[in-house]
């Protein structure tokens, strides 16, 4: 795939990331020299080589891509005036960031199923961990990190997804509103001067999805619920001691 996109440029890709699930792989990668001209944004200075960087998400069935999706880095959005960060910064990213980030770390099962839509689905498929709706999510609090141990909570990345690149207006208030956020985190629990690490990106889609006649469509979730998590580990993560 990167090769096929190579073969259309003058420029490389450079993948600086990788992550898997059991159905799916995803990708932080960086485009020298790609810049978002066609978004109908001015962009001035040099084209070549700063561009924007992406995590892209891929989700397989019978080897082949059935859905892709593009989360940007929040200082890009905000660089190219997209979305609801061209207007305040966008401080919704922040603030489901630290609930989810609490709620997590402190194993508090009514404050992470309060991050759940009713129909949420919550999927971390290399640990066996699979739940729906917010009462069964939030019982997952003391299996995704263990239920012993401090827990620590380090963001080593935050990637951010946009309803379109246009901004919020009177006519249409959620357009650009924040639809997704992606956490590239190392969980550490340290229990006895022992520590067990686990490395990945999480994403968490604030928005439902449905298919009308062969399209998919997205719809911005009014009060910032998660309707979607899955989690793609970085291949060379610790994984043992964790209950399942």
């Amino acid at each position: 795939m990167w090769m096929a996109w190579e073969s259309l440029t003058d420029y490389s890709i450079e993948v600086t990331g990788t992550f898997i699930s059991t159905d799916g792989e995803a990708y932080n990668q960086e485009w020298p020299g790609l810049w978002p001209t066609d978004v109908g944004v001015p962009v001035e200075g040099p084209r070549d080589p700063a561009g924007p960087s992406f995590f892209e998400t891929f989700l397989f069935e019978d080897g082949k891509v059935v859905q892709s999706d593009v989360w940007w880095y929040p200082m890009d959005n905000e660089r190219f005036d997209l979305g609801c960060f061209a207007v305040d910064g966008c401080p919704a990213l922040q603030e489901i960031v630290d609930r989810y980030v609490t709620g997590w770390t402190n194993r508090d099962r009514d404050a992470v199923g309060a991050l759940y839509a009713d129909e949420s689905l919550f999927v971390d498929s290399l640990l066996g961990l699979r739940a729906s709706g917010p009462d069964s999510v939030g019982g997952l609090a003391d299996d995704r990190f263990g239920s012993v141990g401090d827990l620590s909570f380090e963001i080593l990345d935050l990637f951010s997804w946009t309803d379109g690149y246009g901004q919020p207006s009177e006519s249409d208030p959620t357009h650009g509103s924040l639809m997704g956020v992606a956490i590239h985190y190392r969980g550490t629990v340290s229990d006895g001067g022992e520590e067990q690490v686990q490395e990945a990106v999480t994403t968490l889609e604030l928005c439902r999805r449905y298919v009308r006649k062969l399209y998919t469509y997205t719809d911005p979730d009014p009060d910032g619920l998660i309707h979607r998590e899955v989690v793609y580990r970085e291949p060379n993560s610790l994984l043992v001691g964790v209950s399942s």
